[in-house]
């Protein structure tokens, strides 16, 4: 389901289609956003649903459904400013220590050297993994949609894009491969094979709210700061710059970078 798609059918429809168009009001509007925000749905996408609805309504306009757009008399929901966090080299490695005794080595070591979003992580499929290369490749996205989590194209002005790994992570995948396919012939017929590289027990793919429960307990067992999964994101820069490796070459050309650094892990 395209998030367009995903965002009419799981959040505007149900709140909206009740009320004929000639009767929304601005009041309408503002406490649906008002509503979605206190779900807990970020400012930044409750402003995209504003963006759709004011288009909408502008073409309903245009074809003389309605006299007003009434979206241009709402204060559509700010997006908030998030103090962006970062992890030292020393705390990164007591965070794949921990990770290591959980069996999600494989995908912290990918959050702190790719780069990758966390819904670009729990999306990617071995097929998109080239581990001879040292590649993988970001093509689709898992994004939580209500009670459920669907698939996305990558939303990037770039479209699909190649992604170099340490040689370190090509180790992790393998051995993580290894130990997947050992699951696969413990449960058998049970097992449910979306291709994916990381997800749940008996196959399926891992929700963001049970991936952030997870990451929250290894931060408290590992004694470190609270910060968010996405913050792992914005960490793997400071390690390669640090090592004087600038982080969008790592992105271009193939080879080994750093597998070789004292930190050990990266």
């Amino acid at each position: 389901m395209r998030i367009q798609e995903e965002t009419i059918q799981l959040h505007l429809k149900p709140t909206l289609r009740s009320i004929p168009l000639t009767k929304l009001t601005p009041l309408h509007l503002q406490h649906y956003y008002t509503q979605k925000l206190s779900s807990g749905l970020s400012a930044g996408t409750a402003k995209r649903h504003h963006s759709m609805v004011h288009k909408a309504l502008g073409q309903a306009v245009k074809w003389g459904l309605i006299a007003r757009n009434v979206a241009d008399l709402v204060d559509p929901p700010r997006k908030e400013r998030k103090e962006m966090k970062t992890l030292p080299a020393a705390e990164v490695v007591r965070l794949l220590n921990e990770a290591q005794r959980t069996g999600r080595h494989a995908l912290y070591l990918m959050a702190v050297t790719t780069g990758l979003r966390e819904g670009e992580i729990l999306g990617l499929r071995w097929s998109d993994v080239d581990l001879e290369r040292g590649i993988i490749t970001v093509q689709q996205s898992l994004k939580k949609a209500g009670k459920e989590v669907v698939f996305a194209s990558v939303n990037t002005s770039k479209g699909v894009r190649p992604v170099v790994i340490t040689q370190s992570l090509v180790q992790a995948l393998k051995s993580h491969k290894a130990k997947q396919a050992e699951e696969r012939l413990f449960y058998g017929p049970a097992y449910r094979d979306y291709n994916l590289v990381f997800t749940v027990p008996g196959g399926g793919p891992i929700s963001p709210p049970n991936l952030l429960r997870q990451f929250k307990s290894l931060l408290r067992k590992a004694v470190l700061p609270d910060i968010r999964f996405h913050d792992l994101r914005h960490t793997h820069a400071p390690l390669f710059l640090a090592q004087g490796v600038p982080s969008q070459n790592r992105l271009r050309a193939p080879g080994p970078l750093c597998h070789q650094c004292h930190y050990g892990y990266l």
